[in-house]
């Protein structure tokens, strides 16, 4: 539930900036913040910033585990680095903010810092509209496959989640692991393509049908090729449906012919 998260994100939080006071504290930052050169408060702030991001990377890699059965062995993997690049950020523009509240200048000179830091804000904001554009683009065309196809409702979300569980349990990185769910639930949008009639036929296709449904991968390709944020999961739509053996379509890939993506998607 959103209540629950924004709890857990706001204890988190909390406690990150706790952990952060504690190893300020224990290398006298307070002393070395008040000290005449600046170089003394660098060895503190460094050690804040790194307990405050291992708190976060601790926190966020149990919550996967706990919460989302991520296994043990990939739960933390990457989430240190993740955690430390933007707080270190964040920490010198604090760092900087606090040395020029105390200098000759005053608190006028520390408000410069603001305007970087809201330049950050600002490129955050764009980053996140266009994630957000990219999810309303794969949630119109998934739609438009649920209304047509009767089948196929629900089983491209489903496919899109079992295809993550894989990928989690390969220990791929989490940007991977977004392209192998945009190609789950994305792997049928072909299927626009084919005619309504032979979707919801009663009964057996014949051998011309069939060839007719097999076409459905080449269509989806061609309907998501120009969609740049999809990467790897194009080619993943267009071979999901190919086969180790051989005895797949459209091009009849064998073995590591068949792009991983591809494969993840195919036992999903």
């Amino acid at each position: 539930p959103r209540w629950l998260r924004r709890a857990w994100r706001a204890a988190q939080l909390a406690l990150a900036a706790w952990a952060a006071g504690q190893a300020y504290a224990a290398l006298d930052g307070p002393q070395a913040a008040s000290a005449p050169h600046f170089p003394y408060v660098l060895l503190p702030a460094a050690a804040a910033v790194l307990a405050f991001a291992g708190v976060l990377a601790a926190l966020d890699g149990g919550i996967l585990v706990t919460a989302e059965r991520v296994p043990a062995r990939t739960a933390w993997q990457g989430t240190l680095p993740r955690s430390l690049a933007p707080v270190a950020v964040h920490g010198l523009a604090g760092l900087m903010m606090a040395v020029l509240w105390q200098s000759p200048y005053g608190p006028p000179a520390a408000l410069l810092v603001l305007l970087p830091m809201g330049v950050s804000c600002w490129v955050f904001a764009q980053y996140h509209r266009e994630r957000a554009a990219h999810q309303a683009t794969i949630r119109a065309l998934v739609q438009a496959v649920d209304i047509k196809d009767r089948y196929t409702r629900g089983h491209s979300e489903r496919v899109g989640r079992a295809a993550v569980l894989i990928a989690r349990e390969l220990g791929m990185p989490d940007e991977r692991v977004e392209v192998l769910r945009f190609a789950g639930i994305l792997h049928d949008v072909g299927k626009l393509g084919v005619p309504t009639r032979l979707l919801r036929k009663e009964g057996p296709l014949t051998p011309q049908e069939r060839r007719v449904i097999e076409l459905h991968p080449e269509y989806g390709h061609e309907m998501v090729r120009g969609i740049g944020f999809l990467g790897d999961a194009r080619a993943a739509i267009l071979h999901h449906h190919e086969r180790v053996d051989g005895s797949g379509y459209p091009y009849g890939l064998t073995g590591t012919q068949i792009p991983e993506s591809a494969r993840v998607v195919a036992v999903a």
